[in-house]
């Protein structure tokens, strides 16, 4: 279970850059089935979340991760335009990413938006209390008309009223789908490593047995 599953939430808040860089790189390589990675609550910042995808970038890291998340670690649109970055180019078959409590404002929704708008495999995106205005929830509502996978995209919390997001995201026809159906259903996994990973889906949990991969 440990191969497929790691969860460092809360436990690397005093660790400095170059313990991370070295932290990182060790951990992904040496979990190279890994599907579930929490860094929840460790204060990372912009240069932490650099050395993560940094690591996370390496020949062979990451090629089954499922689950990323970054919840509450001071991410700011630096951080947010990082993270858009390394999901356009990482083959990684991600279903569900955990932004949520951080930093993350409409320069990072923008970016982000472009890494969404194709992405063929991330189902779950929670962007839940950020400081994301109007622009970058435009730009977010534009990607959900053309992305096929994306189940739900939480941005509550942020700086529109409830009534205001439901009335962009009406703005844009997502051929085929309800646009506010993505907005405020909320898809957090359970709290516990092995929940969150069994919610992503058959063949998540089980490391042993034959290569379970989308």
């Amino acid at each position: 279970m440990s191969a497929a599953v790691l969860d460092l939430t809360g436990e690397l808040a005093t660790f400095r850059l170059n313990e991370l860089a070295r932290l990182f790189a060790a951990e992904l390589g040496r979990h190279l089935r890994l599907q579930l990675l929490d860094l929840a609550a460790n204060a990372l910042g912009d240069g932490g979340v650099a050395e993560l995808l940094e690591a996370a970038s390496q020949p062979g890291c990451c090629s089954h991760l499922r689950f990323l998340g970054l919840a509450k670690n001071d991410i700011s649109d630096v951080g947010g335009q990082q993270i858009a970055t390394w999901l356009e180019r990482a083959t990684t078959p991600l279903q569900h990413l955990e932004l949520r409590d951080n930093a993350l404002g409409d320069a990072a929704a923008v970016s982000l938006a472009a890494a969404l708008r194709e992405h063929a495999t991330l189902q779950h995106v929670s962007l839940l209390h950020n400081a994301i205005g109007r622009s970058g929830a435009r730009a977010l509502a534009r990607s959900l008309a053309q992305n096929r996978t994306l189940v739900t995209l939480d941005l509550r919390l942020n700086l529109l009223a409830p009534g205001e997001l439901h009335a962009l995201f009406g703005e844009v026809p997502a051929e085929g789908h309800s646009p506010p159906a993505h907005l405020e259903r909320a898809a957090a996994p359970s709290r516990r490593a092995i929940g969150k990973l069994a919610a992503l889906g058959p063949g998540a949990a089980g490391e042993g047995g034959g290569g379970g991969g989308s």
